[in-house]
């Protein structure tokens, strides 16, 4: 069963139905989303972007993997960092992270010296998405 959406845009002329398209619920194959959020010293910011910068191309070629994020914190309000990553399903997800992929994204690279980690903590927060809009095809 699925939920209808529609989605408008508005312009000099009036609102416009741009698209109509059923969204699927709760199938085996739904885009998932992962956030880990980091909690990372004060004045690591630029550590944190240096380290994950290096480490891009472990993810590029990753069966399933749809993208990455991180987030830094721009209120006083929230001090973590998110690490967002999108995949095509679970089963994509649990592919990388228990498998190779994961391991080589952490691990240190040859001829690196051993670093000590950047994050004091870290907590995993999972979604499946539900509903999602992209921009109109004008």
């Amino acid at each position: 069963m699925g939920v209808e959406y529609h989605l408008a845009r508005a312009d000099a002329r009036g609102v416009h139905l741009v698209r109509t398209s059923p969204i699927p619920r709760h199938t085996s194959d739904m885009t998932v989303v992962k956030i880990n959020a980091l909690e990372i010293p004060p004045n690591a910011g630029d550590e944190i972007v240096k380290r994950f910068t290096a480490r891009m191309d472990s993810l590029a070629d990753v069966a399933g993997f749809l993208g990455f994020e991180l987030l830094r914190p721009t209120s006083d309000t929230e001090t973590r960092w998110f690490v967002y990553t999108r995949w095509s399903d679970q089963s994509a997800y649990e592919a990388w992270r228990d498998g190779d992929g994961a391991r080589a994204s952490h691990a240190t690279k040859e001829g690196e010296e051993p670093r000590a980690p950047v994050s004091m903590g870290a907590t995993l927060l999972e979604f499946e998405v539900e509903v999602e809009v992209g921009p109109s095809e004008a």
